[in-house]
């Protein structure tokens, strides 16, 4: 697995922006300053902001993951979208530190596209899937449809009563990202 680290990864068009090294990124996390990490089968591309508005059809390969680190707050918190090969997102695990020090994860999403034969922004989703958790066992479900006239049919669900075990994740070394990344936690 490749890994770049940088302050966001773009998805559609498969680059860092403004790549920095995995010293200066455990400096950010450190100092409780947000950045990216991707992850892909190939080598991936990474460039500064103003490299990009000067060369508009700059791509590369694209990632199968990316995470968001949000150390800003109380609780850091860690953002895992999970790609298909044309950078299309299609879910998305947000992971929050908890007082005992582990993560849990407290909200997915997933989309559903009309085909995945190219790249669909979420906006062009045919549904969305979301699901919230609280330590305690309360969850929720919410599967938002986009209606020909416009409007959302939102079907919302909750529980009191939900096994949260993969839910749960020990806080990873800096490097050490697979534990984030499995994509089949809820299998």
């Amino acid at each position: 697995m490749h890994l770049i680290y940088g302050a966001d990864w773009n998805n559609e068009l498969h680059f860092m922006v403004d790549p920095i090294d995995p010293t200066e990124a455990t400096r950010k996390l450190e100092d409780h300053q947000t950045f990216a990490i991707a992850g892909g089968p190939e080598p991936l591309t990474g460039t500064d902001f103003d490299n990009f508005l000067k060369n508009p059809g700059l791509t590369g390969d694209p990632a199968d993951w990316a995470i968001a680190v949000d150390p800003t707050g109380p609780r850091t918190s860690f953002m895992v979208r999970f790609y298909n090969f044309w950078g299309t997102a299609l879910a998305e695990y947000t992971f929050r530190e908890q007082p005992d020090g582990r993560l849990l994860v407290e909200q997915v999403n997933t989309w559903h596209y009309p085909d995945s034969a190219q790249y669909w922004d979420y906006f062009d989703s045919t549904s969305n899937e979301e699901w919230k958790y609280k330590p305690g066992g309360y969850s929720n479900h919410a599967i938002r449809t986009p209606q020909p006239d416009g409007s959302l049919d939102v079907q919302f669900t909750e529980y009191n009563d939900t096994d949260l075990t993969a839910n749960w994740e020990t806080t990873p070394a800096f490097g050490d990202w697979t534990a984030l990344t499995a994509r089949n936690r809820f299998s």
